[in-house]
């Protein structure tokens, strides 16, 4: 319901009502009648109480700019989108979105964009290749939006990418997975965490398990590392969580070589419910530059298929470059201070209060 409203925030009455089924989570218009009043007392309750919820907060602010940049366009509601159009003189606005990372709605915004911007199809770019990642990262976030799209039954919309484009020039890098994990490579990760270029990222159910393992270490959950980009990525028990089990049996017939699929779905077909958790296991690899280390459990028969897929497609790699084990080079305090000032610049004050504490005081910051 969430999800709706903030469709509804940036738009009039009549043009919800009419909204196409790629547009909106809810076809019946009886529906959308009750979450349209929903959203008006939503907005009338928050402004008797002196709140504010960023996402239905109207802009009043007179300034306008010669060009707007909107960086993560897919994670802003229609009213925060409309709010940030409206700065920008003449109507000169770049807008960056990918759905695949889309944490907040599970609809792309291309169509909302393209529809209140006046875009033509030459102004709507593609960028056709991923210069952060190495290619076998790349590879495997592309298996996780194969398994995505299976489960949605197709594309949810124009301007989602059925694939990560891999450079070419890119380095091979690394993806591993190793279970049962040796104390060995326990003890080597640890040795990695010392680096602020690795960084765990989990669930937050996850993460007091996670300041356990790796006291000291950079953890953040897949909103939380948004925009960063590191040389190493943990991904900590992601796949740990009761929505793989509820879907495991669709999985069964998943064949990793299909094509990937580049329609939309029909009528009643889409999942796009199952669009979100997907969309936060490619948010959370993707942010590897190098390597990617998996720690997850391997034997749940519940969870099966998606295991034996994502599983498999790290056996379909090439052997390892190397035998020996890569750790990466601890960091100065210097380096920790501006890793901690970072986080604190982008508001993570969980991240610094919980794994970083121990850094802040070896870096004499108070």
């Amino acid at each position: 319901m969430y999800q709706e409203l903030r469709v509804i925030s940036g738009i009039k009455k009549e043009q919800y009502l009419k909204l196409g089924r790629r547009e909106s989570i809810f076809e019946e218009e009886y529906i959308r009648r009750a979450l349209w009043e929903v959203y008006q007392q939503y907005a009338s309750h928050l402004k008797k109480q002196g709140l504010t919820d960023l996402a239905f907060n109207p802009l009043t602010q007179a300034s306008r700019y010669y060009l707007v940049a909107i960086d993560e366009a897919q994670d802003f509601s229609y009213l925060q989108l409309q709010n940030l159009i409206g700065l920008a003189e003449e109507g000169r606005v770049a807008a960056f979105t990918d759905s695949n990372q889309s944490l907040m709605d599970s609809f792309s915004k291309f169509n909302f964009l393209k529809k209140i911007l006046g875009a033509q199809e030459e102004n709507c770019l593609t960028l056709h290749e991923s210069i952060r990642c190495s290619k076998r990262v790349s590879a495997f976030a592309n298996t996780v939006l194969k398994i995505k799209n299976h489960v949605t039954h197709g594309v949810l919309e124009k301007g989602t990418q059925a694939h990560l484009p891999i450079l070419q020039t890119a380095i091979e890098g690394e993806v591993v997975w190793p279970y049962p994990r040796s104390e060995e490579q326990i003890r080597l990760l640890k040795a990695d965490t010392n680096s602020t270029q690795c960084a765990i990222v989990t669930l937050k159910e996850h993460r007091e398990e996670a300041h356990k393992l790796f006291p000291g270490a950079l953890i953040l959950t897949a909103e939380q590392a948004k925009g960063l980009e590191y040389e190493k990525i943990i991904a900590f028990k992601l796949l740990d969580q009761a929505f793989y089990k509820g879907i495991n049996e669709e999985l069964a017939d998943f064949d990793e070589n299909a094509p990937a699929a580049s329609s939309r779905p029909k009528r009643g077909d889409a999942q796009h419910e199952n669009a979100l958790v997907f969309n936060e296991l490619f948010t959370a690899v993707t942010r590897a530059r190098k390597a990617l280390f998996i720690w997850d459990d391997k034997e749940v028969h519940e969870r099966r298929h998606v295991l034996s897929i994502l599983d498999g497609r790290i056996n379909s790699f090439a052997k390892a470059l190397s035998s020996a084990p890569k750790t990466i080079e601890e960091s100065s305090k210097e380096e920790w201070l501006d890793a901690v000032k970072e986080q604190i610049r982008r508001g993570a004050i969980e991240v610094v209060n919980g794994g970083l504490k121990p850094r802040i005081y070896g870096a004499g910051m108070n």
